[in-house]
């Protein structure tokens, strides 16, 4: 009887080890389950989150350049290179100090800046009319040769419309300046004079501006070689003012409008009013030639395309930097159009 019950109570107990090792084994489950699924929330919300924002990479310096070796072609001589072992921090502390000079540049005012430039126009102003003042010497002191001069040749060339030179010699004071040089200049083609500063450019243009050269009759030739002189003129004045026979006309014909108007006041212009009528039809023929009632219409496009804003049109001359008072003089050329237009130094 005894070995029943210890035999009950040992079934007993091995039933009630195996239920808590059971539940052991579910709650292990339950909770390697529920870990799982804490990981798989993390990872979708990881995924599902916008990425984040790329941070700029740090700008790397740059690898320094070799230096040349020596001997053979060696084109890079006399440049500053950065040596070969030049390293970081040399690089970080030149880029500092160019930093720091930088903002030291930047730092200067308007007006100091302002003082610069207007310092650097006036030295330019000054040396250019240096120029012209040394310009303005006596013709005479041009010794000018060249093939055929004085012969009746040239009489045969009036209707030409090029120039051809041939063997020129020029001499300026003794000094040699062009040796048996020849030269055409073609119609309708534009050329470029390029050769070191006293050499004899500005001369041969001004030689061909007084046709101390063969240049036919027929072709009529302007030289811009200085900025008009500023006055209370405005800017589209001075260029239409440019144009002197239109000038002369308008002239005339104002005095004869007065004396066909108001004849007791021009008793001692000996002309009656029939000789003034017919000469005035014939200036209002001539004006209707040359298009004088577009004239400003004309001066202003140029202008415009110069640079000069409507506003700037009506300036006067003398309000005009000295740049400024040279782009009038060019408009003043491309306004009369002559056949051959010279400039001597367009690019200042």
């Amino acid at each position: 009887m005894a070995d029943v019950e210890e035999k009950k109570k040992k079934e007993k107990k091995e039933k009630k080890d195996k239920e808590d090792k059971d539940e052991k084994k579910d709650k292990k489950e339950k909770k390697d389950k529920d870990e799982k699924k804490d990981k798989k929330k993390d990872k979708d919300a990881s995924s599902s989150a916008p990425p984040a924002p790329r941070q700029p990479q740090p700008r790397q310096p740059p690898k320094p350049v070799a230096a040349p070796k020596k001997g053979g072609n060696d084109y890079l001589a006399g440049i500053d290179l950065p040596s070969s072992d030049d390293d970081d921090e040399e690089y970080e502390r030149s880029a500092r100090a160019d930093a720091e000079e930088g903002v030291q540049l930047v730092a200067a005012s308007s007006r100091d800046n302002r003082k610069i430039a207007d310092k650097e126009r006036k030295a330019m102003e000054k040396a250019y009319m240096a120029k012209v003042e040394a310009l303005k010497e006596d013709d005479n002191v041009f010794d000018v040769s060249y093939e055929g001069q004085g012969d009746d040749a040239g009489a045969a060339a009036v209707s030409a419309t090029d120039i051809k030179v041939h063997n020129l010699t020029v001499r300026a004071k003794g000094k040699l300046l062009l040796e048996n040089t020849s030269f055409t200049i073609s119609a309708g083609r534009r050329y470029g004079l390029v050769g070191p500063n006293g050499r004899g450019k500005s001369t041969l243009l001004r030689l061909l501006a007084k046709r101390q050269l063969p240049v036919p009759d027929s072709l009529d030739v302007l030289l811009v070689e200085q900025e008009v002189v500023g006055d209370d003129k405005t800017a589209l004045q001075a260029v239409v003012a440019a144009d002197v026979e239109l000038m002369e006309l308008r002239e005339r014909e104002k005095e004869l409008t007065a004396i066909l108007e108001h004849p007791e006041e021009h008793v001692d212009a000996h002309m009656d009013h029939d000789a003034a009528q017919h000469e005035l039809n014939d200036v209002y023929e001539r004006m209707n030639a040359i298009a004088a009632h577009t004239a400003e219409a004309r001066a202003s496009k140029i202008l415009h395309g110069l640079g000069f804003t409507e506003g700037m049109q009506k300036r006067a001359t003398q309000s005009f930097s000295g740049g400024w008072r040279m782009r009038i003089a060019l408009a003043r050329a491309l306004f009369i159009d002559p056949t051959i237009l010279l400039l001597d130094e367009p690019t200042n």
